[in-house]
């Protein structure tokens, strides 16, 4: 049943994502972080953890185990679509990458960056900005959709609706929360990404034009970055050959028109790869997802 649910919310993410934006209101977690606030003081950073997450226990602990055989696991299977529903990242990531494109295409890249990013980010010129952009579509991708079903298919739903309500308090829209609340939180986050982001990290090398350079070029990606999610995935692709490293971007003089045009034809070029990237990781995803459901 695991992969039937991935397919069919995989189907809607992509397709109909317009059904997911009810399903998707950060309202709720809101709330019940301002209700809980009280207990955010700046030595008890645990407890304000452990009774936020207290309703994803109930809902995972005792709610699941009691409908997940029942009426041929029907109920199961509803519980599982709506929240991973909730779960996904929010907006289409593929539209938004063709967002994107067109945007850049009129010179309005930078637009993109509020999509992508909590805090606001420094560019100086296009090259800045593409270099923030691509980083931040990688990271949009791990947050939105690997992570989530990752951890769905490995172990059920607490992950992913812990993952997602770490993320949301994380966010612009979030209430003001002490400062060693939100440092661990950011730390449960990449606790929590760090493992399909090493695994993605190394399916770049498969979906690469390298051809397997494969266990050498991760090994070499892992000696040469720092332990930072965005880092680690933009290191990565540029050691697989799937992005240009950032040391050849800086070369371009966008004073030439002859260079500014080369850079732009440079870009299209990278943007289309990553998407091409992204479309083989979901068919890689799901190939290693049905064989391992078929085999646990």
């Amino acid at each position: 049943m695991g992969l039937f649910v991935v397919l069919i919310i995989l189907g809607v993410y992509f397709f109909r994502s317009d059904w997911l934006k009810t399903a998707q209101s950060n309202g709720p977690v809101l709330s019940w972080a301002s209700m809980i606030q009280p207990l955010t003081w700046a030595n008890h950073p645990v407890v304000f953890l452990i009774v936020l997450l207290a309703p994803v226990f109930v809902l995972t602990m005792f709610v699941v185990p009691l409908i997940e055989h029942r009426v041929f696991g029907i109920p199961y299977l509803l519980l599982s679509l709506a929240v991973l529903a909730f779960c996904l990242g929010r907006g289409n990531l593929i539209d938004q990458f063709d967002t994107y494109t067109k945007q850049w295409g009129e010179g309005r890249g930078k637009e993109y960056l509020d999509l992508v990013y909590d805090d606001p980010v420094v560019v100086e010129n296009d090259i800045d900005v593409h270099l923030a952009a691509r980083s931040g579509f990688m990271y949009k991708g791990i947050e939105s959709i690997s992570c989530v079903l990752f951890w769905y298919v490995i172990g059920g739903l607490f992950v992913p609706v812990t993952y997602r309500m770490l993320q949301i308090l994380s966010g612009k829209d979030t209430p003001e929360l002490p400062a060693r609340v939100q440092s661990l939180l950011k730390q449960l986050i990449e606790f929590i990404e760090v493992i399909p982001v090493t695994l993605i990290c190394f399916a770049f090398n498969l979906v690469s034009d390298r051809k397997l350079s494969g266990v050498k070029e991760w090994v070499h990606g892992f000696r040469s970055t720092t332990w930072d999610i965005r880092s680690m995935l933009h290191n990565h692709a540029s050691f697989s050959g799937l992005l240009k490293p950032i040391q050849e971007f800086q070369l371009y003089d966008l004073t030439s028109s002859g260079h500014r045009m080369e850079f732009y034809q440079e870009v299209l070029s990278e943007l289309a790869a990553l998407r091409k990237a992204f479309e083989y990781l979901l068919i890689l995803f799901l190939i290693v997802t049905g064989v391992f459901l078929i085999f646990t």
